[in-house]
């Protein structure tokens, strides 16, 4: 690509390709994109620790509680994951992965860890190291930005698991 060729269209063509690994390795789970977000949530919430119920799932995804009542009934049926009744608080409904859903985040980890190993194919771990530096800059820089716009638009979401690369 050559050196004038705008950033935005760089980041763009990065993101695709890594999101395109991540989709050939999930194709047949026939989940939607929003349904595969709760779920990296959902995950990421467990590993913090404690009972996750509906309430905490919707807050960190800013889905409605009755979309997200449907989401949870279609991915429990698809047993990705588990509903009951919370030990602490009667009222609430614990959530928890199953692990059909932790294999999936495996599986998603995997093809971006390949994906982001065929993207650095010829750069010195140096180069990588250093990539790695700046772009973990930039998106706390655009985490920033996109939480000062938050009180205009709720929709701006974005699962802040790392790739683990």
């Amino acid at each position: 690509m050559e050196d004038s060729a705008p950033v935005g269209l760089r980041f763009s063509l990065l993101s695709r390709a890594i999101k395109k690994q991540i989709d050939e390795s999930i194709r047949d789970e026939g989940l939607t994109g929003v349904q595969l977000f709760v779920l990296c949530q959902l995950q990421c919430l467990e590993e913090k620790g404690g009972e996750v119920n509906q309430k905490d799932l919707e807050a960190v995804t800013r889905v409605t509680h009755p979309s997200m009542t449907d989401m949870l009934k279609r991915l429990e049926k698809k047993d990705y994951v588990i509903c009951q009744r919370s030990a602490v608080d009667r009222r609430f409904k614990c959530i928890r992965s199953t692990e059909k859903a932790v294999g999936l985040n495996r599986r998603m980890d995997e093809a971006d860890r390949r994906a982001f190993s065929a993207l650095c194919e010829g750069l010195s771990d140096a180069e990588v190291r250093q990539m790695l530096r700046a772009t973990g800059h930039m998106a706390d820089n655009a985490a920033a930005m996109l939480k000062k716009g938050s009180e205009a638009c709720c929709d701006q979401n974005a699962c802040q698991k790392s790739a683990g690369v």
